[in-house]
């Protein structure tokens, strides 16, 4: 039995991450990874590529970054988890305070699904209020609190629809119709694939002022990856909360919900087991060094930049978000065919992509950069030559139907 059909026996689609599921690369060989190391991903079958997913996001500095790995192994030896408060608590909590703006204030948790649904709950004691307000389309984990809005929620009841609503992002128009007095805060992703209009997040940040409610920036993507203190240092628009994870945990679990301490003293009924934990805090004071001696936002910038251009060069796609963190759009071919195409393609040279995102990281060097560059741009040239039928006939998997599901 194959790697994939033992994980479907063992956990529905085959993956713990949905956006992992062996459904979602439609690539030969197998699906599954062995180990990483720096750039590079090795799959089980012994396949080497080089990784544009970065764990969705996550690895910014690749896959066993040294002073990472000395930090966690330091650690691991002195233990993990213990019945104190560890040390790390207090100095990793008082460095994120001196780097994020809108930080006087830190709560530890473990994933950014968790520091999401905290952030709702500390603001709504806060304000005493119960609505959240959402961006149409913005991701904000998968607990019930925000899963709901989604059109299909199985499992989430519909009632809970009155506490967690979405206005149009950019319409600053249809935010303020529906900032009453039952708002607690306004939850968004600073930007997505694209910049927010002009003075947007200003203009949100007064709205939301005047109607005491609060701001709150997801900083999941932006945070560690457009800027080490995520949109807010990008755009210079400063929240009243803040939630980071992915790049912060530089590979091990880690995320956090910051802000203000007015409002941070209601986040006192934030508390799990292993929120503490001093593995990831280990991770997390590690990559911030790194982020500093190695210039990592920069290297990210110039690498996503090589990489942007080659493939809007081409003239067949068109990229949405920024040079470190893109989706490609095909201009003259079907979506799922066109990209399943494509990244299958591509990982026959050894380059993994994903459907739906492109990611950076800072350990790839300048010379891989423009090896994938160009690759990319000999798969999309031969592209444009073909039809779609040619595309489907020619995909070596059956998953490409399912490629830019979530």
């Amino acid at each position: 039995m194959t790697l994939r059909k033992r994980a479907e026996a063992m956990t529905p689609r085959g993956s713990h991450t949905m956006s992992k599921r062996p459904a979602s690369y439609p690539i030969d060989g197998e699906r599954f990874a062995e180990r990483g190391d720096g750039a590079w991903l090795t799959a089980t079958d012994g396949t080497r590529y080089l990784d544009f997913v970065c764990s969705l996001g996550a690895t910014t500095l690749g896959y066993g970054h040294p002073a990472i790995t000395d930090a966690v192994i330091e650690q691991v030896r002195s233990g993990g988890l213990f019945s104190l408060p560890h040390r790390l608590e207090i100095e990793v909590a008082e460095r994120l305070c001196d780097v994020i703006p809108c930080a006087e204030n830190i709560r530890f948790v473990k994933t950014g699904s968790e520091a999401c649904a905290a952030a709702a709950s500390i603001a709504r004691s806060y304000t005493g209020r119960n609505i959240i307000l959402c961006a149409d389309a913005d991701y904000h984990g998968w607990h019930d609190g925000f899963r709901v809005m989604a059109d299909h929620h199985p499992g989430v009841p519909d009632g809970m629809k009155k506490f967690v609503r979405s206005f149009r992002y950019g319409d600053l128009t249809n935010l303020q119709t529906m900032l009453d007095a039952d708002v607690a805060a306004v939850m968004i992703e600073p930007a997505r694939l694209s910049s927010p209009p002009d003075g947007f997040l200003d203009a949100v940040k007064d709205l939301t002022r005047k109607a005491g409610a609060l701001l709150i920036f997801d900083e999941m993507i932006m945070g560690g990856r457009h800027a080490l203190a995520g949109g807010q240092e990008f755009f210079d628009v400063v929240p009243d909360m803040a939630t980071f994870g992915k790049a912060y945990g530089a590979g091990y679990p880690f995320a956090f919900v910051c802000g203000s301490v007015d409002v941070m003293q209601h986040a006192w009924p934030v508390s799990g087991t292993y929120s503490g934990d001093a593995i990831g805090l280990a991770a997390c004071n590690a990559m911030l060094n790194v982020y500093r001696d190695e210039e990592i936002i920069n290297r990210l910038r110039v690498n996503g930049s090589i990489l942007w251009e080659a493939l809007r060069s081409t003239g067949i796609v068109t990229l949405h978000g920024y040079p470190c963190h893109f989706q490609i759009r095909m201009s003259h071919h079907d979506q799922r065919i066109g990209m399943s195409y494509l990244v299958q393609e591509l990982a026959s040279s050894g380059i993994l992509f994903h459907p739906q995102i492109v990611n950076v990281s800072g350990a790839m060097t300048a010379s891989e950069i423009y090896r994938s560059a160009s690759t990319a741009f000999t798969v999309l040239s031969r592209m444009s030559r073909m039809g779609n039928e040619e595309l489907h006939r020619d995909l070596r998997t059956d998953t490409y139907e399912d490629s830019v599901r979530r």
